[in-house]
């Protein structure tokens, strides 16, 4: 079974749910810093019981989150996925994840991107970095830019269906980019954090690194 399949099957955000009474009083929640409901939706799985998702129980739920924020839920999200499903961790050597940092720095500060509101414009620029970062044997970093790209697309185009049908107002689009960025990055950074570190200076690096993000999530 893949991780992505082991994934879905335990993807439980308790946000509102209804729980049997005997599996709460057997299995309860685990005391863990994040992700216990996805801890415990594993547990639940391999004891034999099953999530459903009911799409006509919903609830009001929304944060108000920084991007610094979000950055570090992300890196929490991606190592606790490799704990939970086995999801790949690629490694990353120490200059690498500066380097996806740095990228994800320049983009998190520039206002270069602020006056995008053009659905075309915004279309040209991604076909053009798509372009730019094609790679046969791409790194680390140029791969989470890859998805990034992707991932913003996507984002994007469900903006467009639901949104104004101008496009976007000055400065939204660029907030969705920050965003797939800091969630695609972030979790592939919490990812990798999980992989052993052979040399002292890259244990040194990543201990950095995990206590900048890792902390109070």
């Amino acid at each position: 079974m893949s991780p992505e399949r082991r994934l879905d099957l335990i993807r439980f955000d308790n946000v509102t749910s209804c729980v049997r009474k005997s599996a709460w009083q057997g299995t309860p929640f685990p005391e863990i810093d994040y992700a216990e409901d996805m801890a415990w939706a594993r547990e639940m799985v391999l004891q034999g019981y099953k999530l459903a998702h009911a799409p006509t129980a919903q609830v009001w739920h929304s944060h108000e989150r920084g991007q610094y924020y979000e950055l570090r839920r992300a890196y929490v999200d991606g190592a606790v996925r490799v704990k939970l499903v086995d999801w790949p961790a690629s490694p990353m050597t120490g200059r690498e994840m500066f380097a996806a940092v740095r990228r994800l720095a320049f983009f998190l500060t520039t206002r270069r991107f602020d006056s995008f509101t053009d659905p075309e414009e915004i279309q040209e620029f991604l076909r053009a970095e798509r372009y730019h970062y094609r790679d046969e044997h791409p790194t680390e970093p140029i791969r989470i830019y890859q998805a990034t790209l992707g991932f913003a697309d996507a984002m994007a185009q469900t903006a467009l269906q639901i949104g104004p049908a101008e496009g976007f107002s000055e400065g939204a689009w660029i907030e969705l980019f920050r965003f797939a960025l800091v969630a695609v990055t972030g979790q592939a950074l919490g990812a990798a954090s999980t992989r052993n570190q052979t040399s002292a200076g890259e244990r040194l690096a990543w201990g950095l690194l995990d206590r900048l993000l890792a902390r109070g999530v």
